[in-house]
């Protein structure tokens, strides 16, 4: 066998060596990635029904009631309610309340609950956000959102059936943040919270505070109604917010463009 043949056969066999490793390699990039699915199919696991529970007799805040009411069932049969550590924010104005959580629908999960108070802590109204690519946007409409990617809903006070004291709420949030607008009619309060005073560009005065969780919000009257900023951003992204918003009464609120 001459020189040229030698190398041939060699060439050969580092070719049939090559292809041989690639193929082996090939079941476990596919392992790796039927496991990477599944993960995400896990996290986003199919909700069957939420069952609203009545409020314990005698809670004694919304918080304490929202533990024991809010039931999300999942299709392969658990079952969850929010637990302490999924509460974000809870906002009290008399017999008024915003509280919003880490949905237990997952984490990519929020959800917000418009509270009142009768006999006891009972809810008005729940919007939902799920942030998943599929519904995110971009588009702030004028306002001064500070983030760039989020998912966004809302709630009307017809949609809840209020007679009294309606309310319309909008929910923006992303992985980090998330940020309530709430519009009540106006009504009177007791301030339960230490505030300090701001003059907003719009010439409202406006009030900041600190809910039962230290997130700041901001709340203020326009055209009798009461506006309130929650959620957990800082003040002064709730200011900026506040004064990139239009009138309480213009078409398409809180949208600053139409």
């Amino acid at each position: 066998m001459n020189f040229r043949s030698v190398l041939l056969l060699l060439f050969v066999f580092l070719l049939i060596g090559v292809v041989a490793g690639c193929e082996k390699d090939k079941p476990a990039e596919s392992k790796q990635l039927k496991s990477f699915e599944h993960k995400q199919l896990t996290e986003r696991k199919k909700v069957k029904q939420i069952i609203i529970h009545e409020a314990p007799e005698n809670s004694t805040s919304p918080l304490n009631a929202l533990l024991h009411q809010y039931e999300v069932d999942f299709e392969d049969g658990v079952k969850k309610f929010p637990d302490a550590n999924s509460i974000i924010s809870e906002v009290i104005f008399n017999k008024k309340s915003i509280v919003t959580i880490h949905s237990p629908k997952g984490k990519n999960e929020y959800a917000v609950f418009l509270y009142s108070f009768e006999d006891n802590w009972g809810i008005d109204g729940i919007l939902e956000l799920g942030l998943y690519k599929e519904n995110t946007v971009t588009d702030k409409e004028g306002l001064a959102l500070p983030m760039e990617k989020f998912s966004a809903n809302d709630l009307s006070a017809e949609e809840l059936g209020l007679k009294n004291n309606k309310a319309d709420m909008w929910a923006f949030a992303d992985k980090e943040n998330i940020i309530t607008i709430t519009r009540f009619d106006s009504f009177p309060f007791d301030e339960r919270y230490k505030t300090k005073t701001i003059n907003l560009k719009n010439g409202s005065k406006a009030y900041i505070s600190k809910d039962s969780f230290k997130n700041k919000l901001l709340y203020y009257f326009d055209s009798e109604k009461l506006i309130v900023l929650s959620g957990n951003i800082d003040e002064e992204k709730l200011i900026n917010l506040a004064n990139s918003l239009p009138p309480s009464n213009s078409y398409g609120f809180p949208a600053a463009k139409n």
